[in-house]
């Protein structure tokens, strides 16, 4: 980035940019982002150096062929790189993608640091799609945000929680206190087509259930186990023929929440407000028959969509 060099005189200065405190102070304007950053600071080269070297780029890069050599390098400086990927053809809405993607911008303009390497990037095309593959980022995955940290190998560190600021904040805390984990969910591959019931795997369950959930949505995921199973597939069935969205996964395969709490399979789990587990129905011995779908729906979610409009 070319950098131009202007000086002008307190008294030219305070008329320009009337509220200044203070003279001296170097002024920087950035066009690509946050508009102006002031330094106020002891004239010295090394202050000037450091505040140049901190601002020159935007608080949020997005991918080039320098930043790659920055993440990639065997002797990157950088502690921590924090990337997130907005958005897939298949993912969200724009009005939710133009939200999460603010919230990102604002966790970099407020936490970044000489520590902290903030990127955005895309799956689809260019150096952002290798990129993606390198990390183990599947198409169907996104918004995700993950953080890398250069040691022997390079870790990932994945994120699957709510995209606002202090959220994400409080996940690189977590990193930087050892206590996040540098591993993926187990999880089957994210399939390509969604489907109804939709398939749901270890990798897109938050995002499709518990982030619905969390938004005033109430969501039916059927924890059944082997997709080929005969069971399976008539429950998928029934499934399609009520007609309340929802949508599948197989525990024994996939890192999924509130799996753990079942007692028996197959049964249907029904996630209502604040992305919680509201009531189960288990299989027993009885084949799953369409009215029963629709009644435990409308037993279970009416009361509670009833109570919002309120």
């Amino acid at each position: 980035m070319e950098i131009k060099f202007f000086h002008a005189s307190p008294q030219v200065g305070a008329q320009v940019f009337p509220g200044l405190n203070g003279f001296p102070v170097m002024l920087m304007f950035k066009r690509m982002d946050e508009g102006r950053v002031e330094l106020h600071a002891k004239v010295e080269i090394e202050n000037y150096t450091e505040f140049i070297d901190e601002n020159r780029h935007p608080k949020v890069r997005e991918f080039d062929q320098e930043t790659i050599g920055r993440l990639f390098k065997a002797n990157s400086e950088d502690a921590g790189v924090i990337m997130f990927y907005p958005s897939s053809a298949k993912t969200g809405e724009r009005k939710d993608l133009d939200e999460i993607s603010a919230e990102f911008y604002k966790l970099a303009r407020d936490k970044k640091s000489p520590h902290l390497f903030f990127l955005s990037a895309t799956t689809t095309g260019g150096l952002g799609e290798r990129v993606a593959r390198k990390l183990g980022i599947q198409e169907g995955e996104t918004p995700i945000l993950v953080i890398l940290e250069r040691k022997a190998q390079v870790l990932v560190y994945p994120y699957y929680g709510e995209f606002a600021a202090a959220d994400m904040w409080n996940f690189v805390q977590a990193w930087k206190s050892g206590k996040a984990k540098a591993v993926w969910p187990k999880s089957e591959p994210v399939p390509e087509a969604l489907g109804e019931p939709q398939k749901l795997v270890g990798r897109t369950f938050y995002q499709e259930v518990i982030r619905a959930a969390k938004k005033g949505n109430c969501v039916l995921v059927d924890y059944c186990m082997g997709e080929e199973a005969v069971e399976c597939k008539e429950r998928r069935q029934r499934l399609a023929e009520a007609k309340v969205g929802a949508k599948y996964v197989d525990p024994t395969k996939n890192e999924v929440q509130g799996a753990e709490e079942l007692k028996q399979l197959p049964a249907l789990r029904l996630f209502c407000e604040g992305g919680k587990p509201v009531a189960t129905l288990y299989g027993g011995d009885r084949p799953l028959d369409v009215a029963s779908v629709k009644d435990f729906v409308k037993t279970h979610a009416a009361p509670r969509a009833a109570k919002s409009d309120l």
